[in-house]
């Protein structure tokens, strides 16, 4: 099955990246840990640089627009694991993570739109949506993990 590029979430998760400092997740997470202990909260950290990067020639007439937009929705989703982080359970800390999960998933469609309009160059696009993928397993992962703590799965 041929799948739309733009389609960047549901890319086979195991293709090479020269992204670096990119770590699969933990096997176990610990909501004692500090946020930035966290690799989901990395990568999303990263993911925030990456797409202040690749927005930074977009045009001023964008600057209330999609720049905004997307730099808004990229530092939401370490805004949001690091809020969820900090609350007293693990009920709390699944909510957020879930509106970061959100946040990520508004980051890749503006994303695409900016492409489509030509805001992005394939090799901006292509860093920014290496960007998302590697934010997102680690996000995905601590979410499972979350929800088998919570159903007494492990």
């Amino acid at each position: 099955m041929d799948r739309d590029p733009e389609l960047f979430w549901y890319f086979e998760q195991s293709e090479a990246s020269d992204y670096g400092g990119i770590r699969e997740p933990r096997g176990s997470y610990n909501t004692d840990l500090a946020q930035n202990d966290l690799i989901a909260w990395k990568n999303a950290i990263e993911l925030a640089v990456v797409v202040y990067e690749v927005t930074k020639s977009w045009p001023r007439a964008e600057s209330y627009g999609l720049t905004s937009q997307t730099r808004r929705a990229a530092v939401s989703v370490a805004a949001n694991i690091a809020e969820g982080q900090g609350r007293a359970s693990k009920k709390e800390f699944l909510h957020f993570l879930h509106i970061a999960q959100g946040s990520l998933r508004e980051v890749e469609t503006h994303l695409v739109v900016a492409r489509r309009v030509g805001l992005l160059d394939d090799s901006a696009f292509s860093r920014a949506t290496h960007a998302c993928m590697h934010s997102r397993k680690p996000l995905r992962g601590l979410i499972n993990h979350l929800n088998e703590d919570r159903t007494g799965g492990r």
